[in-house]
């Protein structure tokens, strides 16, 4: 059985040099690894964003950036967040919803990310779809927003879309 074909359950906690952010948690479906963050305050996406960059990826560096969590609608602050994204962050893809995910890809689109990997979808769930299609084995995943439990219903689709099929033995 190769490692790849398990769901780790027990998550990693990646802990920083400071106690302000709560930390990223890891986990591993069917060769993609999930990087989940939070987007709460500025210290938290900071270091998730450097989590991200820091990371070793065999792959792409994909961004699924759901902006509903923020208090309050700041263009600059979230195209601010989509050009880090990108500049520090080195995605590849970034897929953004919520409030404020047109702001945070016109901030991806302006610091260089080309208009083809930039997706923008209006509500969580349709962002998960699109993230399910989009993602390939070896991609890190950074979930920025995103809570337990859609996460959780994220890693079922991956594992069934990525999942090897048995063959049969002659």
């Amino acid at each position: 059985m190769d490692w790849s074909d398990t769901v780790l359950f027990e998550p990693k906690l990646f802990v920083g040099d400071t106690a302000a952010h709560e930390g990223i948690r890891e986990f591993h479906v069917q060769g993609v690894t999930l990087l989940q963050g939070n987007i709460g305050s500025y210290d938290d996406t900071d270091f998730a964003i450097g989590s991200l960059q820091r990371f070793h990826a065999s792959g792409r560096r994909v961004v699924l950036c759901n902006t509903s969590g923020l208090e309050e609608n700041y263009t600059s602050v979230e195209r601010q967040l989509g050009r880090a994204l990108i500049e520090e962050g080195d995605t590849d893809l970034l897929i953004s919803c919520g409030k404020g995910g047109r702001e945070v890809a016109i901030g991806a689109r302006d610091q260089g990310l080309h208009l083809s990997k930039v997706i923008v979808c209006t509500e969580l769930p349709s962002a998960c779809e699109v993230l399910s299609n989009q993602v390939l084995r070896g991609d890190t995943v950074l979930l920025l927003g995103v809570d337990d439990a859609v996460r959780a219903r994220l890693v079922l689709s991956l594992e069934k879309r990525l999942a090897i099929p048995a063959r049969a033995v002659a």
